[in-house]
């Protein structure tokens, strides 16, 4: 090694490595003075070469040499490579030989999961900081490069335990793009387009978004592929295609940031077409949140407003109520009309039983609307149910009567507004309950809507019972649960279920009311209206107590207890809001 002699006459002339032999000398010095090094006796040293898999010939060669050797030298040689590269050929097979003969012994590091993010998180004086594990797990793959580098931001940041986006650390960022950088242009475009789709995409929707031909887009993502800058993921099922995403989120981050704001804008707009046109095919295809999300960020609002709508309607259908009102806001803020949004807000916040924030919202969208619009009827009526629900039947039933007169000629409505004005007159202790349940019942029947019919029917039901006739009772409402099961949305299929179950009980019918109140309680939690999960709970609570099941009694009185709790009635206590148990 002449940089070693150069101003040392007292050593050896460096001697050429032009031969075998001479190399092998070399080695077995490099061995003499590792060993030499360690030679304090109960010394054990390590070599540790990271990045194998970049080695020049003339290190694998030597380092060949010294694995070989590894029984007679007084070390540990720890040698890391990336698992797609692999070592080079020749250090390969002696690693091969030394596995072969104990003298080595091969480690796949695996990701680091919730337990150690815990440790690491507790060792940098996080411990209970709030700061979701499980995420810190999700955002870096386990990867202990960057779930380290994760902690020491989110300890000088003082974050972390928010919903918000956590800071990416410096360390990350410059890794990650050192990482990207040297891609080709195609490449780089495709990995600008995949930022934009975010999640996992399939090589279509990446050509498409990208703006190159199938040639050029293959390409860039066999690149990206090779780079390990995406992944491939397995088609869920025979037919499907693979689908591709990146590693982890910390690397889309980059990308995306470092992406100008025109081509991102330009890309989430082919994003938005594409998938639009995928949903046209196949509903199922593309979530319509995802085509508002792509259509807002590519400043589109209108497109945007009506696909917020879209997915908002959808949730609605699947009773997903809390999502539905995430997308009905964003369909307000990008423009959909504020009277129909307010009035859709107003209806899912019923559900949801904030019940102060829907009269506010339902009676903006009433004020927005024309005086001789015919949709007021519908939002007077709303209107009423949450007064009805809240104990204010005075003026629920004033908001009645001002939907009975907006209602027109239309019987459905009408039906049904009169079976909610017999049930309030019921609630009030009014003698004329029983003439608006017959009003109500004699306009379904002519109307002949399942709907209404089943409504009007749960009322005269529910009035039948309360004066003694069980019998009667029990006919209206097994007619009134046959026409709810008619219908899509089981809130009137859970009204006349829960109300059998009550008669059912008062005649002594434990076993069939339990399994009425049982399949209510099913079909209300699947519907998601708090506050009548909740006085579902108090009636089974109410039949297993009765059996002598107390712990189950207690279970539902538990749930029963913190849906009540749930519930918004505004400023003001409402003890009847916990006195629900019929409707």
């Amino acid at each position: 090694m002449p940089v070693l002699a150069a101003g040392r006459p007292d050593l050896p002339a460096p001697q050429p490595l032009d031969t075998p032999g001479a190399q092998a000398r070399l080695y077995h010095a490099v061995g003499d003075a590792l060993a030499s090094a360690l030679s304090a006796p109960g010394t054990t040293g390590a070599v540790v070469v990271d990045d194998v898999h970049w080695a020049d010939d003339a290190s694998a060669q030597l380092l060949a040499f010294l694995v070989r050797r590894l029984a007679e030298l007084p070390l540990l040689a720890v040698l890391t490579w990336e698992r797609d590269s692999g070592p080079p050929e020749g250090l390969r097979a002696a690693l091969d030989a030394a596995q072969r003969s104990g003298d080595a012994q091969l480690a796949r590091p695996r990701p680091l999961g919730a337990e150690e993010a815990a440790t690491l998180l507790d060792a940098a004086g996080l411990a209970g900081s709030g700061i979701d594990v499980g995420r810190l797990v999700d955002e870096t793959r386990g990867l202990p490069l960057l779930l380290t580098a994760y902690v020491d931001a989110l300890r000088s940041a003082d974050a972390g335990a928010g919903d918000g986006v956590w800071p990416l650390p410096a360390s990350v960022r410059e890794l990650l793009r050192t990482r990207v950088a040297g891609v080709s242009e195609t490449a780089a475009q495709a990995l600008a387009a995949a930022s934009v789709l975010g999640g996992r995409f399939d090589a279509d929707l990446l050509r498409t978004t990208s703006g190159r031909d199938e040639d050029e887009a293959t390409d860039a993502l066999d690149e990206a592929l090779r780079r390990g800058l995406l992944e491939e993921h397995a088609a869920a099922s025979a037919g499907d295609d693979p689908t591709y995403a990146f590693p982890y989120d910390a690397l889309r981050r980059v990308v995306y940031e470092d992406t100008s704001r025109a081509r991102r804008r330009l890309l989430h707009g082919r994003a938005a077409e594409a998938l639009a046109r995928r949903y046209d095919r196949d509903p199922s295809a593309a979530p319509p949140s995802v085509v508002a999300g792509h259509f807002a960020a590519a400043g589109r609002a209108d497109e945007a407003a009506a696909w917020s709508w879209r997915a908002a309607v959808r949730a609605r259908g699947l009773f997903a109520h809390a999502e539905a009102l995430t997308h009905l806001r964003s369909a307000l803020e990008l423009g959909h009309p504020p009277s129909e949004a307010r009035a859709a807000i107003g209806d899912v916040l019923i559900a949801l039983g904030r019940y102060e924030e829907a009269r506010v919202e339902l009676e903006h969208a009433a004020a927005a609307r024309d005086p001789a619009d015919p949709e007021l009827a519908a939002i007077e009526h709303r209107l009423a149910e949450i007064h009805h629900w809240l104990g204010d039947w005075a003026l629920a039933d004033a908001h009645l009567l001002s939907a009975l007169e907006l209602a027109g000629p239309d019987p459905v409505l009408r039906a049904r507004i009169q079976a909610d004005r017999a049930l309030v007159a019921y609630r009030r202790g009014g003698s004329e309950a029983d003439a608006l349940a017959a009003r109500a019942l004699d306009e379904a029947t002519g109307c002949g809507d399942p709907a209404a019919l089943a409504q009007a029917l749960d009322v005269a039901g529910m009035l039948a019972a309360a004066a003694g006739d069980l019998a009667s009772g029990e006919e209206h409402l097994r007619a009134s649960l046959g026409e709810a099961r008619l219908l899509t949305d089981p809130a009137a299929a859970v009204a006349a279920l829960n109300n059998l179950s009550r008669v059912l009980a008062e005649a002594g019918r434990t076993g069939g009311a339990l399994d009425a109140s049982r399949e209510a309680l099913a079909l209300g939690t699947s519907h998601g209206d708090r506050h009548r999960m909740a006085a579902l709970h108090t009636n089974l609570a109410d039949l297993l107590h009765a059996t002598g099941d107390e712990d189950g009694a207690m279970d539902h009185l538990k749930s029963a207890a913190s849906l009540f709790a749930a519930v918004d009635a505004g400023a003001e206590p409402r003890p009847e809001v916990w006195t629900l148990v019929e409707w």
